[in-house]
């Protein structure tokens, strides 16, 4: 009987050792959620898996493109008693895109990190698709309210900077955020690894939410398949074409008198791929881009007014890019004329270039040779072909001339000729008054 009652005082010891450690882990992690923070420094790291490493100021933040979004916050144990109240807000804050963008993000990001700012060593993460979604953002108000200004939003919300993620439990919209970190690593978060709370953290069901103002869309098809163009900007679109040919996106916008205009672009590589250029009316600009999840998210600025943007690509959808080493020209008459279409590039793989030299002549292969017999001008046509029998032409001039008469060379001959002739003369001479003698 004395076994079976020490036995009990045993099992029981155990059971209230580890219901106190599993209370204290709760608490810990609760109390890293709830934690009032220590007295506000200001600004925002991001770094890790990107070209551009940035820290953003206070200033600097509330200088960017902001959007509102009206989204409530659900703690994952609502229905427990005690727990913090679900609370609608009306966010303000920086689209994260925007952010990723700007520090521009590595195709290789797997994951972003979001740290709370210290004591509190509170963390979550998003998959880079998720964070890339145009509703997640930075929030910096809270119904007009600065975050920063407030230690507590509302009982169990903690304030400073905070990660929107509608659709997600509470624990992924990480409060008092001082820093943001690219990886290609699979991290959990504090509560995935301590509470074993699932990493989607999908709520189900949740209501969609929409920000404001909304992204611009354009809608391009081809053959069956439908891309979109999406674009964020506090200017007014005028036009947009997409020439499929040219491998080019032209954008006419207007940016009203005393603002400076703006404009994220996120295009989906397989309807135009990469390497990009941008132009403003003709003329080159610098641009921030981070090609990432199959798109190319862009970001650039210009000045009040009216202006064309052109967006050039190497290959549009299924259409080779054809390109064609420079020719010195003119090209001499009975010279041997090397074209070069080696660096022409295809998402699919390239099976032929036909070559029409414009003289009635024909040629196959990458690289070809050929001799003109004729002055003239010489319309030259390359049409590349791909396996799945997609085409894409290029065409250029020849300009072939006969070749320059050398002045100086015929100047030295006629020089030379009258010296052998003179030669000739004097020797003639000289004979002559010897058989005279």
């Amino acid at each position: 009987m004395r076994t079976l009652r020490r036995k009990l005082r045993n099992a029981s010891g155990a059971v209230v050792l580890i219901f106190f450690i599993a209370v204290t882990l709760i608490v810990q992690t609760e109390r890293s959620v709830k934690a009032q923070p220590t007295q506000y420094s200001g600004g925002i790291r991001i770094f890790g898996l990107v070209n551009n490493p940035i820290n953003l100021t206070d200033q600097d933040l509330l200088s960017l493109p902001m959007v509102s979004e009206v989204a409530a916050i659900h703690c994952v144990w609502e229905n427990v008693p005690g727990s913090p109240p679900v609370i609608m807000v009306n966010w303000t804050g920086i689209p994260l895109f925007h952010l990723l963008t700007v520090a521009e993000t590595k195709p290789e990001a797997f994951k972003v990190v979001f740290r709370a700012r210290p004591p509190d060593d509170f963390f979550d993460t998003l998959r880079i698709e998720d964070a890339l979604d145009p509703h997640v953002i930075l929030a910096v108000k809270a119904n007009e309210t600065m975050l920063t200004s407030v230690s507590d939003l509302y009982t169990g919300h903690m304030g400073g900077y905070r990660l929107v993620v509608p659709g997600r439990w509470g624990y992924k919209w990480v409060a008092n955020v001082g820093s943001i970190e690219v990886v290609d690593s699979d991290i959990l978060g504090t509560y995935e690894t301590n509470l074993n709370q699932p990493d989607d953290a999908i709520i189900p069901d949740a209501p969609a939410t929409s920000i404001s103002p909304r992204l611009q869309v354009f809608n391009v098809t081809f053959d069956s398949r439908v891309f979109q163009f999406e674009m964020f900007t506090n200017s007014s679109v005028e036009a947009f074409e997409f020439n499929r040919e040219q491998s080019k996106i032209s954008i006419n916008v207007s940016v009203p008198h005393g603002f400076i205009g703006f404009a994220d672009f996120i295009i989906q590589q397989d309807m135009l791929n990469g390497p990009y250029s941008i132009l403003v009316d003709g003329k080159a600009t610098s641009f921030s881009q981070a090609n990432v999840t199959e798109r190319s998210f862009q970001f650039l600025v210009f000045p009040e007014g009216r202006h064309v943007v052109a967006i050039t690509g190497t290959e549009s959808y299924r259409i080779p890019k054809v390109v064609i080493e420079p020719i010195d020209q003119p090209v001499l008459l009975g010279d041997k004329v090397i074209m070069n279409a080696s660096r022409s590039v295809s998402m699919g793989t390239i099976i032929s270039f036909e070559w029409d030299f414009g003289d009635g002549t024909f040629g196959e292969g990458v690289v070809v040779s050929h001799t003109y017999s004729k002055e003239g001008v010489y319309l030259v046509v390359l049409n590349v072909t791909t396996a799945e029998g997609f085409s894409n032409m290029k065409t250029f001039q020849i300009v072939v001339k006969n070749a320059p008469v050398d002045i100086a060379l015929i100047f030295k001959a006629g020089l030379l000729l009258s010296v052998a002739l003179l030669c000739a003369a004097f020797a003639y001479l000289m004979l002559r008054r010897r058989k005279q003698r």
